[in-house]
């Protein structure tokens, strides 16, 4: 079985913005105007999700307290994991950076699944080239253009799938391609 094919979401990138939500100010609205329910796998994330965004469509300031709160109220809190998983999300975020990879990461786990019946050849383990370049050394951004535009030593056909004008890279084919190149 290829596991690549079964993975389609991050639970680390969906529990990171829940906490971004929590402990900032600016990030309730960054997410309920980028993110809607079905973007999150989890259904405890999905529940998070729905009661964050009524608090901050009810005018509260979001808090972990009034979130709890509010969880509590609704019998759900410990189907979400209890106060100690939202605590947990919120360490998460604090440390991590760069939260808009986080929410395009999601919006684009979200995006595949929901094209995956329709396209059943394209694999979920693509990845943006921002999300791509993330953890790498190399290619540098500029390096990796070159590699996609002028499709040098076969990069762009055997590790490149295109959606529209959105660039999508295959870590898994870029790894034996660069293998290929070694030898």
């Amino acid at each position: 079985m290829d596991v690549r094919k079964e993975v389609v979401y991050s639970k680390r990138a969906e529990m990171v913005v829940l906490g971004y939500a929590v402990a900032d100010a600016d990030g309730v609205k960054a997410i309920c105007t980028v993110l809607q329910k079905e973007d999150f796998y989890f259904t405890q994330h999905q529940q998070l999700f729905l009661v964050i965004r009524e608090i901050h469509k009810k005018g509260f300031a979001l808090d972990v307290f009034l979130l709890t709160a509010e969880l509590r109220l609704r019998n759900t809190l410990n189907q979400v994991g209890g106060s100690s998983y939202i605590h947990q999300c919120m360490e998460m975020f604090q440390n991590s950076g760069h939260i808009e990879g986080y929410i395009e990461e999601i919006k684009r786990f979200s995006i595949l699944r929901k094209i995956k019946p329709i396209e059943p050849s394209l694999k979920p383990s693509l990845l943006t080239c921002r999300a791509f370049l993330r953890n790498r050394d190399w290619p540098t951004s500029s390096s990796l253009r070159y590699y996609i535009f002028f499709n040098r030593y076969g990069f762009a056909d055997k590790c490149v799938k295109r959606i529209g004008r959105k660039v999508l890279i295959d870590p898994f084919a870029f790894d034996s391609w660069m293998q290929e190149q070694a030898r």
